[in-house]
């Protein structure tokens, strides 16, 4: 057994990963693979050839002769896993997808966030005003200026108001991509690459913005000596 995370390690070399159905099985090919600040891989997938309209497929792995099927089942609470399936299954559309994402404008900051008390944020919330018709993932470059490292990291954009059509970069308690440096200087790329495999980039230079500034945050309570009552 073993993580996702630590498969993805091996994913297109030592593991084979593949689209089954039951009339077809179709190997994918590794186009792209980011890894972020915080140590998250991400791998971006293509299949080899075309896959047949209108059939379902699930995503499958193999090392060898070994199944290693475990990397996607489902949660131990799904009813899906009793029933042997794994949590990546789509159907493909009947018809083809040529037309890349639209930018609608060009990314913007909208919001820094820096807070260190009961919860943890360090972010900067970008907007990502892209129109496709079919579900689309947005790929992330971040650049430190002082010292060039670059991160990667593929997002989903928030599909409900009032995040709409936005991403965020950084860390929380909850998780993250950069540990930004505070108030630090760093550039960002975008692309988005719908669910066909067509790609759109945001514009030919990158965004160039300044991370959180800290604030200083603490809550103060004085203790107050307790009053003994007179009998």
């Amino acid at each position: 057994m073993g993580s996702l995370q630590e498969g993805l390690r091996q994913f297109g070399t030592a593991v084979q990963i593949y689209l089954w159905s039951a009339q077809d099985s179709v190997d994918l090919h590794v186009l792209d693979r980011a890894l972020d600040d915080k140590g998250n891989r991400q791998l971006l997938l293509r299949p080899n050839r075309p896959l047949q309209a209108g059939h379902e497929y699930e995503l499958r792995a193999s090392r060898g002769q070994e199944n290693v099927f475990y990397y996607f089942e489902q949660p131990p609470a799904s009813t899906a896993k009793r029933k042997g399936l794994t949590r990546y299954r789509w159907k493909v559309a009947t018809a083809i997808d040529w037309q890349a994402p639209i930018w609608k404008g060009s990314p913007q900051v909208l919001k820094k966030v820096y807070e260190n008390n009961y919860d943890y944020y360090n972010i900067v919330l970008f907007s990502c005003p892209v129109r496709d018709s079919s579900t689309y993932l947005i790929k992330i470059t971040v650049r430190h200026q002082a010292t060039g490292r670059q991160w990667c990291a593929y997002q989903t954009p928030a599909n409900r108001i009032p995040w709409k059509s936005q991403v965020w970069v950084g860390e929380s308690s909850c998780g993250g991509n950069v540990r930004f440096e505070l108030e630090s200087d760093y550039s960002v790329v975008f692309e988005a690459i719908d669910s066909a495999g067509n790609r759109a980039s945001a514009g030919s230079a990158p965004l160039a913005f300044q991370a959180p500034k800290k604030v200083e945050c603490c809550l103060k309570v004085r203790s107050q000596p307790s009053k003994l009552k007179k009998r």
